[in-house]
């Protein structure tokens, strides 16, 4: 049994931590994916099926403008009956928090119209039902309230070491009672688990470990893309090297990611394994032939 002396400090604190606003075609493309299985390009091609019923796809922006706040307003409570009684906690009203006329160029987000919203959705394709969920969906949790929870910080003197362990509580889960309902996109951070310290902790007293050990572990590379993290490593690349204000960044648009992977594919240059896009011994020899000015982001 190891005594670790005094616990010298435990602060409590409350904190909150708000959600990513909007839904964009890079979204829709992971998520689509995810959860049918189905290519990218494949996933713009419902949208086009789906044309009026949703609002203009090929869109990179997040936001909404100013003369829209009623409207979404409107649509966001008529999509509370469509996704009910699936979904039935976390909702908010918050609709200032995507409405940024600056972030709005030629599209806004995507938005189920209202005609979308009154659809029959028992005539609709499978995929084009849960395609419209996932946009109602990421409405609701844009919009929704913040995730909140009391955050416990513990020092522990130890020697000449101090030791410090986190535990949380949380007060309100907010949107991420909707994110839960929604497929796991790679490029999205996990949700924290609940961890709550014992509340006999207190400073000053003197805290015992039963089982200590040093382990050694080895740190694993990187895993090979999959379409869902191309995709947004894609529309991150080269982002260090713009202006903060750059308009365009990253390689290609939201309307043509899809297509560049997909022609990388047909043309032999990577091949699909599983999840997973591998380069091809082609794909390979191209990439060390290249100039470096192709090579780069920017």
């Amino acid at each position: 049994m190891l005594t670790l002396r005094d616990l010298r400090k435990m602060v409590k604190r409350p904190a909150a931590r708000e959600n990513v606003p909007g839904c964009n075609v890079l979204m829709r493309s992971g998520e689509i994916v995810l959860r049918e299985c189905l290519l990218a390009d494949t996933e713009l091609i419902v949208f086009r099926e789906g044309y009026k019923l949703i609002t203009y796809p090929r869109t990179d922006s997040c936001f909404v403008t100013e003369d829209m706040k009623d409207t979404v307003e409107e649509l966001l409570e008529k999509e509370k009956e469509l996704l009910s009684p699936a979904v039935d906690s976390g909702y908010g009203s918050h609709i200032d928090r995507i409405i940024n006329n600056a972030k709005v160029s030629d599209h806004h987000a995507i938005l189920l119209t209202m005609e979308g919203v009154g659809a029959d959705r028992e005539e609709l394709p499978e995929a084009q039902r849960n395609l419209f969920d996932m946009i109602a969906l990421r409405l609701a949790v844009s919009t929704a309230d913040a995730y909140v929870y009391d955050e416990t910080v513990v020092t522990v003197d130890f020697g000449e070491e101090s030791l410090t362990a986190k535990g949380k509580t949380v007060v309100n889960r907010g949107f991420t009672a909707l994110t839960q309902k929604l497929p796991k996109n790679e490029a999205e951070t996990e949700q924290e688990e609940e961890l709550p310290l014992s509340e006999q902790i207190r400073e000053g007293m003197t805290v015992t470990q039963k089982n200590v050990e040093m382990v050694t572990r080895l740190t694993n590379p990187p895993k090979p893309y999959s379409e869902d993290s191309l995709l947004s490593a894609m529309e991150r690349a080269g982002s260090k090297e713009f202006e903060k204000d750059t308009e365009r960044k990253g390689l290609g648009t939201p309307a043509t990611r899809a297509s560049i992977i997909e022609k990388l594919l047909s043309s032999g240059y990577a091949v699909r394994k599983g999840k997973q896009l591998l380069p091809t011994k082609d794909g390979e020899e191209l990439y060390l032939v290249l100039p470096d000015t192709l090579k780069s982001a920017s």
